[in-house]
């Protein structure tokens, strides 16, 4: 069932893409050139943690009964953003130990 929002997922991942150039931009910054081997590892990571919260605001904001404004595909994505990033730190953590 499609809910009324317009374009659910467009929004949501136009927000991932929001991060997804910020974070490449400030690697590119940090690093001055792309080092390949942990560029690409890094890129392939940072990539699905953007990707994956984007689909699960999607996901919702396309089952909700109510139309989602702008301010709330964004809320909704920094808080699963958030979320994500915990989970990626806490599997690092385990994987060390």
């Amino acid at each position: 069932m499609a809910g009324p929002t317009s374009a659910p997922f467009v929004k949501a991942f136009a927000c991932a893409a929001i991060v997804l150039i910020a974070a490449v931009a400030g690697a590119f910054v940090t690093w001055r050139t792309y080092p390949t081997h942990v560029g690409l590892e890094f890129a392939g990571e940072l990539l699905v943690v953007v990707a994956a919260p984007a689909a699960v605001v999607g996901f919702f904001a396309r089952r909700s009964a109510k139309a989602w404004p702008l301010w709330q595909f964004v809320a909704f994505y920094i808080v699963a953003l958030t979320v994500s990033g915990f989970v990626q730190i806490a599997s690092r953590v385990v994987r060390l130990q």
